[in-house]
């Protein structure tokens, strides 16, 4: 067998297999600070024991070991590369070894910084230090000696109640009242019943109530009720500034026994009923007769007196007709009498060591004589350092290494604060904020729950610092939740146009167990009926019944049995005038 080997000169020299044996025995014997053992062969610059499961072992403080280098294109062109054949390659800048495939081992100039992660590059050919960074106000990366801990601004899992200065929900509507669904999501769709705000609505009835029994419900405007709503009070119904009732018949009192008190009191107005084109009936009086008042004012039915004549009123001359009766104390005579006549009346690198300047290994020349240099490219036969098989312990990361030779599940080299070494290590997530998910070659970062634009997250509570305390929850125009009522739209069961609130039911009754009223000049009316079921009160202004109206106006009229009061001595009552 012939073995060629490449020559300072460039040449190729033939050498017998005696040759070789002669060369490796003057190897060998001339360097003073080598040793070769039956485990294996050491090389240093002193003397050196090489440890027992290797093949070769270098050691020096002055020189390092150099690697064949080569382009990518002659890398690449290796016919039949052996498993863990290790080159530099001049191109990338970084080492490659072949297992079934070329790989690159690293290729930083440089060690990375304190706190920096390992991994490749962007276009996936070498690996290179980088550092991880969080997201001002998203997602936190705290680094502290061989470990990285991610951290969201605060807790967002489902049983978290996070703050926010504010929120939007793309689904809300704008200018909308805000609601929970049976699965607790907001809506801006009213739900058919149960507790809104302050409000209770009863989907059977369609009854609107406060939701705290006995709140009374007041504004400064007006409330009424259209198309044939009706306003119903089970308490007291009360004007401050008087009442208006028109466009249908009023019934007050109608089939009830209580007492009906018109302009009572202290009260001195006149009160007036009807016109001259109504119908007034009055109830019967105990005493059959006409309709008198005493000196109070008080009405009573009684037979006419001659007190209840002012003198000069019976005119005989137009008003009488008829002949009195002699039985009824007249003359029954149509004729002037004779003589004298008497009348009586009835209501969130790898780093390349520097070369060493003192040459400590023997190569063979051209005639035959060794001569000491470094170790080139040429010296090593392809193939030779098998990194598998042929070399022990882990390289350090001063040596250019990770420092590491296992690892499991999802660990990271993570550079620590002496920035020298490689602390092997998993990310740290923080428990409700950001969870981590080892696996074969990768790791999931993950949060709580989805927290995208299109998501819907669950929290037990949620707090909005740019909300008033103690108020209302609305959407402003672009779906963000505020505090300040919108001026026009929905608002809870309510729809507002202009400054008028009606329920966004049509149809829907508002009732309450306390009262209903309004302040300032707010007025009370009804496009239907106006009932009140244990009577009412208008008072402080003119009271007006069927004013300008034809309707019919009932006062105890059916089955009403109890008495009708109106005025008092300080009263103008005034009933029109009798067709007969």
């Amino acid at each position: 067998m012939k073995t060629t080997r490449n020559t300072s000169s460039g040449r190729l020299r033939f050498i017998t297999p005696s040759g070789i044996v002669l060369f490796i025995v003057m190897l060998f014997g001339s360097i003073g600070g080598q040793k070769s053992f039956g485990q294996g062969v050491g090389i240093s610059e002193v003397s050196i024991t090489p440890l027992p499961s290797s093949i070769l072992e270098l050691q020096s403080t002055l020189r390092g070991f150099l690697a064949p280098r080569m382009l990518t294109t002659e890398r690449t062109a290796i016919v039949s590369p052996a498993q863990g054949l290790l080159v530099y390659d001049t191109n990338t800048k970084s080492f490659w070894y072949y297992d079934g495939g070329w790989k690159a081992v690293m290729g930083s100039a440089t060690l990375g910084g304190p706190d920096q992660l390992l991994g490749m590059n962007g276009a996936g050919s070498e690996n290179e230090y980088k550092t991880l960074f969080g997201t001002l106000n998203r997602i936190s990366v705290t680094h502290a000696l061989g470990s990285i801990i991610l951290s969201t601004p605060q807790d967002i899992h489902t049983g978290a109640t996070p703050t926010f200065d504010g929120l939007t929900v793309s689904l809300l509507s704008p200018n909308a009242g805000v609601y929970t669904n049976s699965l607790s999501r907001l809506t801006s769709a009213p739900p058919n019943s149960g507790t809104i705000g302050y409000w209770s609505r009863d989907d059977i009835g369609k009854i609107l109530s406060p939701s705290n029994s006995g709140d009374a419900v007041t504004t400064r405007g007006n409330i009424y009720t259209t198309v044939g709503g009706t306003i119903t009070s089970s308490g007291l119904l009360t004007g401050s500034l008087g009442a208006t009732i028109s466009g249908g018949a009023i019934n007050l009192n109608n089939s009830s026994n209580f007492v009906t008190n018109i302009n009572t009191g202290t009260t001195s107005g006149a009160v007036t009923i009807g016109n001259s084109a109504n119908t007034i009936t009055l109830p019967a009086f105990a005493s059959a007769g006409l309709v008198h008042n005493n000196a109070t004012g008080v009405l009573s039915t009684g037979l006419l007196t001659n007190s209840d004549i002012t003198p000069g009123t019976i005119d005989l001359t137009t008003r009488i007709t008829g002949v009195l009766p002699i039985t009824n104390g007249g003359t029954n005579s149509g004729a002037a009498l004779a003589g004298q006549s008497i009348v009586i009346s009835n209501g969130t690198a790898i780093v390349q060591g520097l070369a060493g300047t003192t040459t400590t290994l023997l190569h063979g020349n051209p005639a035959g004589a060794p001569t000491y240099g470094q170790v080139a490219n040429a010296d090593i036969a392809n193939g030779t350092i098998d990194l598998t098989t042929k070399v022990t312990n882990v390289l350090p990361v001063v040596n250019g290494g990770t420092g590491q030779s296992s690892y499991v599940n999802g660990e990271l080299l993570i550079g620590n604060t002496t920035g020298n070494t490689l602390t092997k290590t998993t990310l740290t997530g923080t428990a409700n904020q950001v969870n981590v998910t080892n696996g074969n070659g990768s790791i999931t970062l993950s949060t709580p729950q989805n927290i995208h634009n299109g998501a819907s997250p669950t929290f037990v509570g949620l707090t909005l610092t740019g909300l008033t305390a103690n108020s209302g929850v609305y959407t402003g125009g672009t779906s963000g939740l505020t505090s300040t009522p919108p001026t026009t739209g929905i608002l809870g069961y309510w729809s507002r146009i202009g400054t008028i609130l009606s329920p966004t039911t049509l149809g829907d009754a508002v009732t309450t167990t306390g009262n209903i009223y309004t302040t300032g000049t707010g007025t009370i009316t009804s496009a239907g009926l106006l009932t009140g079921s244990t009577g009412a009160s208008v008072s402080g202004g003119a009271v007006n019944l069927n004013g300008s109206s034809n309707f019919v106006t009932n006062i105890n009229t059916g089955s009403s049995t109890a008495g009708v009061t109106i005025g008092n001595s300080l009263n103008t009552i005034t009933l029109p005038a009798f067709t007969t």
